[in-house]
């Protein structure tokens, strides 16, 4: 269809529909990459934003010695405005945080390869009381892949799980629960770490979801997903298919419009037996890739409102979600995958939002060394607002007027899903941004 041809399809519908009242752009400033003072000198794995008695902090664990000139073995606290090392940090990576109440308050307990921190010994995990670490019993044999919490009414669970096979000296393969004085094993016992824990209710009635490497459970074939309903540990089936061929990563449970559902990403390239390029949304009665996946695995997922309302934010070793380019992070709004500003330049492995001083921040951790195409070592936050907002949404050609080039933008990308000439920012171009264009026409920008 030619230029003149869309035009005008696109002029009658707008007569026809004169009577609705079809708004301009509002001018909202986007959010944007950002740098902390100081950065890590190594990879950042994981990252948690938690009171530890001294003020809420974002925690962030890795791989690295020090952040800026303050000396911090793989783990830190930032209070938003000072870096604080935690002890003497740790001799080996850190890989997960969670939040649990052993019995005297919510405290920060950390995981990964480490066995000591300076004299005292750990052994692959620890609770960190604000001031010094403490071991949790014997420990556990092997590194820590992720941290969940489980309560059926009775004790509440700190769960664990990882690549060991022994917690506090007795058998729990893959996957342990700490109490709050001793260790058990949680279930028959994993062949692979659990990474992910989540609540759902798929329509048969609330159950325990767990993700990860595994393939069986108890010497069941239960490829990387299972359900526990309080007796029963199942698999999960969908039209008589189950399973996934590859790691699970994250799972979150979120309405995005749709439905409330639970939103599965990580490695895999098969959920269930269909098609599934690492991201899909399941709700117990239907399955369906989030727009077209990722061309490489995702590793981190979370929900982040940046002015819009929760969306879901995934980051990791991709360049293209839903066949368009991100760059190792991108944000589904329910309809299409959108950017976050042109993203870094290596891998994520880790986002966390984090409010502080009133305003919501992303803050992104992993091998890169570029956020947004500015220097950002291994750290940074997307979110914030930047600058003025827009005072001329209209003028998508940016040459500072609303004329022929901005129409030609519209009306050439009429239709489709792309931010040219896109004035109001929702990722179509429409009526609504052809109205903008039309009723500002001639107009030179302020």
């Amino acid at each position: 269809m030619s230029l003149y041809s869309r035009f005008a399809v696109a002029l009658g519908a707008l007569v026809a529909l004169s009577s609705m009242v079809l708004p301009a752009r509002a001018g909202e400033c986007d959010p944007q990459w950002s740098t902390l003072t100081e950065s890590p000198d190594g990879w950042v794995f994981t990252s948690l934003v938690f009171d530890d008695g001294n003020g809420e902090s974002l925690f962030v664990g890795g791989i690295f010695a020090n952040i800026g000139e303050l000396p911090a073995l793989n783990i830190a606290r930032w209070d938003g405005e000072t870096w604080h090392a935690l002890g003497e940090g740790l001799n080996g990576e850190v890989t997960a945080f969670g939040v649990f109440d052993d019995g005297g308050g919510d405290a920060l307990f950390v995981g990964g390869s480490f066995t000591m921190s300076g004299d005292t010994e750990l052994q692959h995990i620890a609770k960190w009381d604000g001031s010094n670490w403490q071991p949790l019993g014997q420990g556990l044999n092997g590194t820590v892949r992720g941290f969940g919490t489980y309560n059926d009414g009775g004790t509440p669970l700190l769960l664990v799980g990882g690549n060991f096979t022994q917690a506090g000296g007795e058998q729990a393969l893959s996957l342990a629960a700490w109490d709050g004085a001793q260790w058990q094993a949680f279930g028959p016992g994993f062949n692979g770490a659990p990474r992910t824990f989540v609540t759902f209710d798929d329509g048969t009635g609330e159950a325990f979801y767990i993700g990860g490497d595994f393939t069986t459970v108890g010497g069941v074939e239960i490829k990387r997903l299972v359900r526990w309903d309080g007796t029963n540990w199942e698999r999960v089936e969908f039209d008589d298919e189950y399973g996934f061929n590859s790691r699970i990563e994250k799972i979150i449970v979120h309405d995005d419009g749709n439905g409330e559902a639970m939103f599965i990403a990580g490695q895999f390239t098969i959920a269930f037996g269909f098609p599934g390029k690492r991201i899909v949304r399941w709700d117990g009665a239907s399955l369906e890739e989030v727009g077209g996946g990722t061309n490489q695995r995702i590793r981190a997922m979370t929900l982040f409102d940046s002015g819009e309302g929760p969306q879901i934010h995934i980051a990791g070793d991709f360049e293209i979600a839903g066949g368009l380019a991100m760059w190792f992070a991108g944000r589904w709004d329910g309809t299409i995958w959108r950017d976050l500003d042109f993203g870094t330049d290596d891998d994520i492995w880790t986002l966390t939002p984090w409010v502080h001083g009133g305003s919501p921040a992303l803050f992104a951790g992993g091998m890169f060394t570029e956020a947004g195409g500015e220097p950002a070592d291994y750290l940074a936050t997307w979110g914030g607002c930047i600058g003025e907002p827009n005072p001329c949404p209209a003028d998508v050609s940016g040459d500072g007027t609303i004329s022929l080039p901005d129409l030609n933008l519209v009306l050439s990308n009429f239709g489709l899903a792309t931010t040219a000439g896109d004035t109001n920012d929702d990722g179509l171009v429409n009526l609504i941004d052809l109205n903008a264009v039309l009723s500002q026409f001639g107009q030179a920008c302020p």
